[in-house]
């Protein structure tokens, strides 16, 4: 969407350690809104775990790169975490990175189910693994996963969304 935004920057980084076929990085973009000319960061990423040893290295490695990138403006972040909301890693993530879970902390939430299923089931599981996070000069609208067909027999993960504005 040009009309809308305006790509200031972007980038792949790959984690130090234990990047393997999975495509262990995060990826990101500086977009600029033409309307007003507030810059933010929108970044994804695949981590490898929870329980590993390497987990919280990971962990460090992106939440380094957020604080720099907040210097700049509001930073959002999705991906699969493989961590869900009650993991150590995923929980030092949110206090290191001072960012929130917009799943936690939304003004409306449409449904309470997890991201992942098994593959062509609907046997959603209670927590995520795959997350929306934003830093706290913006607000959670809404959140919602998406559990129709698409999702389980496209993935084994389902689709999450988030309607988040600017403060």
């Amino acid at each position: 969407r040009k009309d809308l935004y305006t790509l200031v920057e972007s980038g792949t980084k790959h984690y130090t350690k234990h990047n393997n076929a999975r495509c262990r990085l995060y990826t990101w973009v500086v977009l600029k809104d033409n309307a007003t000319g507030k810059e933010f960061t929108f970044a994804s990423t695949h981590w490898d775990g929870a329980g590993r040893e390497h987990g919280f290295l990971q962990v460090g490695e992106f939440v380094e790169f957020i604080n720099e990138m907040k210097k700049r403006g509001p930073v959002f972040t999705t991906g699969d975490f493989n961590s869900n909301e009650v993991s150590a890693e995923y929980k030092q993530f949110l206090v290191d990175a001072d960012i929130y879970d917009a799943k936690l902390n939304t003004q409306k939430k449409v449904n309470d189910v997890g991201s992942w299923h098994n593959f062509t089931q609907a046997d959603f599981s209670w927590g995520s693994c795959d997350h929306i996070t934003a830093t706290k000069d913006t607000t959670v609208q809404k959140y919602q996963t998406i559990t129709g067909n698409e999702t389980i027999y496209g993935s084994d993960h389902c689709w999450i969304i988030a309607d988040i504005k600017f403060n």
